[in-house]
C-alpha cells in the first residue's frame, strides 16, 4: 500500500509537471503568434511615410510647375525677339527699293513707275550704240547721275519704240527729266554743268 501511494504521488507530480510545461509551451506559442500583431503598431508609421512620400512627391510637382513657368517665360521671350526680328525685316524690306539711285541701269517700266511713285527725280538717256554723241556724252551723263544721287535709265533708242512714242522722242541723245508733273530734255552734247542744271530745274 505504501509502495502504491509513493507512486501515485509521483505520477501526480509528473503529470503536474507535464501540465506545467504544456502550459509554458503554450504561452509561449501564444506570445509568438502575437508578436506579428504587434508590428501592426508600425503600419501608422509607414502610412505616414507614404503621405511624406506623397508631400515630397507634391513638392517634386511644384518644382515641376516652377520649370513650366520658366519654359512659358523663355518662349515668350524667344516669341519676341521673333517679332522684333520680323519688325526689323519688315523695316529693312520697305526700305529695300526695286530701283536703284545714283546708277544708270537699262530702261524697265516697273522701276521707273516705282521711283515716279516715291517722287524721285527720274533721268532718261535715249541712247543708240551707233550715236557718237550718246558715246561723247556717256562718262558724263554716270557721273552726274552719281554724284546728284538720282534715278537713271537708258532707253534703248533703237528697240524701246514704246518709250520713245510715250514721252515723243524722235532723235538720239536726247535727255528727259521727270521731275513729278515736271518735264525738262534736252538733245544734243552735253557737260556736266548743262546736266546738272537740267537735273534741279
Amino acid at each position: 500500500m505504501k509502495q502504491a501511494a509513493i507512486s501515485l504521488k509521483r505520477s501526480s507530480f509528473g503529470l503536474i509537471a507535464i501540465s506545467m510545461a504544456v502550459l509554458f509551451v503554450l504561452s509561449a506559442c501564444d506570445t509568438a503568434v502575437e508578436k506579428p500583431y504587434d508590428d501592426l503598431d508600425a503600419t501608422p508609421e509607414v502610412i505616414f511615410d507614404g503621405e511624406v512620400e506623397l508631400d515630397s512627391e507634391t513638392e517634386v510637382s511644384g518644382e515641376g510647375d516652377s520649370d513650366e513657368i520658366g519654359m512659358d517665360s523663355t518662349e515668350s521671350e524667344g516669341d519676341e525677339m521673333m517679332d522684333s526680328e520680323t519688325s526689323e525685316e519688315d523695316e529693312l524690306s520697305a526700305s529695300i527699293t526695286p530701283y536703284n539711285v545714283g546708277v544708270l541701269e537699262p530702261f524697265d517700266e516697273a522701276e521707273l513707275a516705282a521711283a515716279l511713285e516715291d517722287g524721285q527725280i527720274v533721268l532718261l538717256d535715249f541712247y543708240a550704240d551707233w550715236c557718237p554723241t550718246c558715246k561723247a556724252n556717256a562718262p558724263v551723263v554716270e557721273s552726274v547721275v552719281s554724284a546728284e544721287n538720282v534715278v537713271a535709265f537708258r532707253v534703248d533708242f533703237d528697240s524701246d519704240l514704246d518709250v520713245r512714242t510715250t514721252y515723243d522722242v524722235n532723235l538720239q541723245s536726247t535727255y528727259v527729266i521727270l521731275d513729278g508733273e515736271d518735264e525738262r530734255r534736252y538733245t544734243g552734247f552735253l557737260s556736266d554743268d548743262k546736266l546738272k542744271d537740267l537735273i534741279s530745274g
